[in-house]
């Protein structure tokens, strides 16, 4: 037993100014605390459960629920997914997806689940809706009703006044797999324009006025012959247009035998093919009661489909109808080559107006079509909400995202750019849904290598804009399974391209080191998961997006870049969104029951080199906007301006958007900024300002919630190179406000002490973070009428029980100001110097591969180790250790003579980890709290008189190891550093109670 060195003192960060005082925090922050301590089940992070197939034993499956629970998260989503293991070697026949066993083990799972109980909750099951992506079923002819379609062209050339004579030209392309059906649509000849002859390969410029049809001439033979026109520069192409099945099967199959076809996602059909699949072979009466009580989510993956031209059987019927004209008549212009276009019109008006149109109805018939159906479907038979990716095509994502139940994205593809993760997000707020989700960890050419800090750099920026849930990727099945050969056992994603690369990370499971310490990142993302779903999004203004594309990296003009660092906290809203029921304007907000904008931004379209498009029913709705009340800012010059389609464009649509964009700009809420770098003066002129005002330009994010009479703020420096340390003003509803800070690594919460109030109202507080730290702030009414710390020459202070309290490292006398007025002096004095921790053992526990694929053997190495420390990776002998290494070292601490209200503690710093997986930190066998990303931690509260032992674990990935025992997929990358690095220090310091 160690005799205290101190009183119970509240655990600080260095250079915090936090409490931890249950007995002084408000009822309500009391409430909010014990579940953000203890998040329930629904709050906390998934795992995508990779199976190979049906081939998998329950009893294995059942201890993995026990596994992923007991590592804190709270759910699991289970998806057909192997592509390291041929599915061949999988039995596709008798345990494929859907198949008797598969639906077997499903059951079990979720039997299981159902009794698994945490806190009254039960472990979430969530199914992909098929085997891999995208979604396919078993059996679907490639050629019938139901599965995904496409147009391929033939092309021949003809010569002024020439004759061609023969068969219709056939398609360039290869039919896929299974597919036996052409069926010609159409047979066209179109005026080669002067400026692309010679034909050499470049993209084609028809003259768009110059069709000419010829499908009735082709004779019962498929034969042709037509004469071209004998008119000058009249080199003309033949095209034929062919539909045919894609022959698109789900990835890395083969699944299921019959063999899975991709379904046609723009019909009606395609979707019933899933659900009729479901109805009649996969769902019998004691798996869809199991499924209706778990109440889970059916999961969709992105939209990657693979087609020349993508195609549905009604879409002629259904452009006609939504456009007003013959799609027929721009067929070139939607040819595809590797999503190359073929031909282009000599109108390049008319080219783009065209596209436009096509893929506005490609976006309608995914929502009306697919989503909506697929969703109705799982909700009514199952009493499952639809998870689903609703990007990857040029389709208008954010629509399919504001109906969707659960809108996702991923970090993979969305490739660090937290602008696609905006405009998800933002969708899915207009429509007020709570839960925002996310695909991640998920890196290229990253398995077994993935560390605790570089899932924190990935996905801490997504919390800063609305995402709160994580579906970790992934945990693979544990068992054993045929084809798998080398340790440590199967993971879906790696190695690949036949065990020559180390394939996509991360295969997370109690095999790897850091499995050790999970439960610390999942009680993390579980608190921050939690936080970010109290109240309702609010944001300070709207960028008008024409395409409403999601994943494509592009921003918003000036707020991406420059407003953001400013403090403006934006959304943006795609058309389709102005039409929703939500889309209304009350006190100047535009959503208020949802995000409440404060302004509209609109400028030119970014996917179209900024040309100055709307559409004429969007120049209106603005309008009818404008008129309500909300402000709008039209950016640049709109003298140019073209209706966003060519079916209005054709129908002297451009004019009367020209009209509209100047009736929009004479109204009283509407301000033209020349530029976008007049953007924020504009907003001002306005009347509008940031939600919370930068002092000084960073890298600083937010996400602001507000629930009745609270704002939640969640704070991230969100560069990985520039921290943040400035002054904030956040907004004050009400006089008495305070602010309250939750942890997400401790799980406590604590009301800061040291702010100051403006004249306004408004209070002023330092933050300060580390690149991509995060932090999680409440306003709220405080506790009665509190004296706190405007300002101190320490480094830190706090409130407890007592009273106010500063806290310094160093001697001296300090100056603390309060909100009263009262300046009070405080001398501190003979704090002991800083000591260096100069002695330590290393006991380090190898993971190596054992007899069989799925066992791994543990050996031992024990170092003696002086300062400053090197990585166990870079010791003699050790280069190759992948595991776990527990660092001990011993100090002593004499007893201090303080004077009355002053008591000892000290910091822990621990220089660095190197690219070691994670770490643990205890104190006399106490663990500390350890932010992954934090040097510096406040070890006061379990110090005592003497001796004292610092405990540092430190868990390795398993890349290492693996370089050497499967050198062919993983000998190229290269090694990481394992292990501490440099001089540990405990910085003793005083904290002294003011006043």
């Amino acid at each position: 037993m160690h005799q205290p060195w101190l009183s119970h003192l509240p655990w600080l960060f260095l250079l915090s100014s936090i409490t931890s005082a249950q007995s002084l925090l408000p009822p309500q922050i009391q409430n909010l605390s014990t579940s953000f301590t203890t998040p329930p089940m629904h709050t906390r992070p998934l795992f995508r459960w990779w199976w190979p197939h049906g081939l998998v034993n329950t009893t294995t499956l059942l201890s993995e629920i026990d596994t992923i629970t007991s590592a804190g998260f709270g759910g699991a989503e289970i998806n057909d997914v192997h592509h390291s293991t041929p599915g061949a070697l999988l039995d596709p026949e008798d345990h494929g997806w859907g198949s008797k066993p598969w639906v077997d083990a499903v059951i079990a799972v979720l039997e299981q689940a159902t009794s698994t109980n945490v806190d009254g909750e039960r472990f979430r099951i969530d199914l992909a809706i098929g085997p891999a992506w995208p979604a396919a079923v078993p059996g679907l002819s490639p050629d019938g009703v139901g599965s995904a379609k496409e147009v391929v062209q033939g092309t021949v050339v003809v010569g002024v006044g020439g004759v061609f004579e023969g068969v219709v030209p056939k398609p360039f392309s290869r039919k896929g797999d299974g597919v036996e059906v052409e069926s010609l649509l159409a047979l066209q000849a179109w005026r080669v324009d002067s400026s692309s002859l010679p034909l050499l390969g470049a993209t084609v410029k028809l003259d768009g006025e110059s069709m000419i049809d010829i499908t009735n001439l082709v004779d019962g033979k498929g034969k042709l012959r037509w004469k071209a026109p004998a008119i000058a520069n009249g080199t003309w192409n033949i095209i034929s247009y062919w539909t045919r099945g894609t022959g698109q099967q789900p990835e890395a199959g083969p699944h299921t035998i019959p063999t899975s076809y991709v379904i046609d996602h723009f019909s009606k059909a395609g979707t019933h093919a899933v659900s009729k699949y479901w109805d009649e072979h996969i769902l019998n009466d004691r798996l869809k009661a199991l499924l209706r009580s778990n109440s889970g989510s059916l999961f969709e993956d992105s939209l990657e489909l693979e087609a020349s031209t993508f195609w549905t059987p009604d879409l002629a019927t259904e452009f006609r109808k939504r456009k007003g004209y013959d799609i027929l008549t721009i067929l070139p212009l939607l040819l595809r080559e590797r999503r190359r276009p073929i031909f282009t019109f000599t109108n390049t008006d008319r080219s783009s107006g065209a596209t436009n149109d096509y893929w506005s109805v490609i976006s309608a018939l995914t929502i009306e079509h697919h989503i909506l159906p697929l969703q109705s479907w799982a909700k009514t038979t199952l009493n499952m909400t639809l998870r689903a990716q609703p990007y990857g095509l040029q389709t208008e994502s954010m629509a399919a995202a504001s109906v969707l139940d659960i809108p996702e994205g991923e970090s993979l593809s969305f490739k660090g750019n937290i602008d696609n993760y905006r405009s998800l997000s933002s969708a899915g707020h207009f429509t007020n849904r709570n839960i925002i989700s996310s695909e991640s960890g998920a890196f290229a050419n990253g398995a077994y290598s993935t560390t605790f800090a570089k899932m924190l750099r990935a996905l801490n920026p997504a919390f800063a804009v609305g995402v709160n849930q994580h579906v970790f990727h992934g945990f693979s099945y544990t068992g054993t399974v045929p084809g798998t050969t080398a340790w440590p056992g199967f993971a879906a994603f790696s190695p690949l391209n036949g065990g020559r690369s180390p394939g996509y990370g991360e295969n997370w499971g109690p095999g790897m080191p850091m499995w050790r310490h999970i439960s610390d990142l999942a009680v993390y993302f579980a608190r921050m998961q939690y936080f970010t779903r109290l109240g309702t999004p609010k944001y300070d203004v709207a960028f008008f997006t024409q395409k409403g594309y999601i994943g494509s990296g592009i921003g918003a003009t000036w707020l991406s870049k420059d407003g953001v660092r400013r403090g403006w906290n934006y959304g943006f809203v795609s058309p389709s969104m102005l039409g929703l029921k939500g889309a209304v304007v009350k006190e100047g907000r535009l959503a208020p029951e949802g995000p409440g904008y404060g302004a509209l931004i609109v400028d030119g379209d970014p996917f179209a080199d900024g040309a100055k498009v709307l559409s004429q029913e969007m120049v209106g709705r603005i309008g009818e906007l404008a008129g309500e009340g909300l402000r709008v800012v039209v950016v640049g010059g709109w003298s140019n301006v073209s209706a966003y389609g060519y079916g209005e464009r054709s129908g002297g649509g451009s004019a009367e958007v020209a009209s509209g964009m100047t009736g929009l700009l004479g109204l009283g809420s509407v301000r033209n900024a020349a530029s976008k770098d007049d953007i924020e003066m504009v907003l001002k002129e306005l009347g509008l300002r940031p939600t919370v005002e930068y002092l000084k330009p960073s890298a600083l994010m937010y996400h602001h919630r507000v629930d009745k009479n609270m704002d939640y703020f969640t704070l991230v420096a969100s560069s990985e190179k520039e921290g943040v340390d400035h002054d904030v003003i956040f907004p004050a509803k009400r006089p008495r406000t305070a602010l309250f800070e939750f942890d997400p690594w401790s799980g406590g919460v604590r009301q800061v002490t040291s702010y100051n109030v403006q004249d306004d109202g408004r209070l002023r507080y330092r933050v300060r973070l580390k690149p991509l730290q995060t932090r999680l702030l409440i306003l709220a009414p405080e506790k009665g009428s509190s004296v706190f710390i405007i300002s101190t020459t320490a480094h830190g202070s706090g409130r407890v029980e007592h009273g106010l309290h500063i806290q310094s490292n160093k001697d001296g006398e300090f100056t603390t100001t309060l909100n009263n007025g009262t300046a009070i002096s405080t001398i501190i004095e003979e704090i002991p110097k800083p000591i260096e921790l100069a002695n330590w053992q290393m006991n380090l526990t190898s993971y190596e591969p054992g007899p069989s694929p799925m066992e791994t053997i543990f050996k031992t190495y024990t170092r003696n180790l002086t300062s400053p420390l090197i990585p166990w990776s870079l010791l003699p002998n050790l280069a190759a250790i992948s595991g776990i290494g527990i660092y001990t070292s011993r100090f002593s601490l004499q007893p201090q003579s303080l004077p009355s209200g002053q008591t000892p503690g000290a910091i822990l710093h621990i220089p660095s980890i190197g690219e070691s997986g994670s770490f643990r930190l205890f104190v006399n066998g106490k663990q500390i709290p350890a932010d992954q990303l934090e040097e510096d931690f406040d070890i006061g509260v379990s110090l005592g008189e003497g001796e004292n032992e610092i405990n540092i674990e430190v868990a390795s990935t398993l890349l290492n190891r693996l370089r050497v025992s499967n050198e062919r997929a993983f000998g190229k990358t290269r090694a990481q550093v394992y292990g501490l690095r440099g001089i540990v220090r405990v910085v003793p310091y005083v904290r002294a109670r003011v006043g």
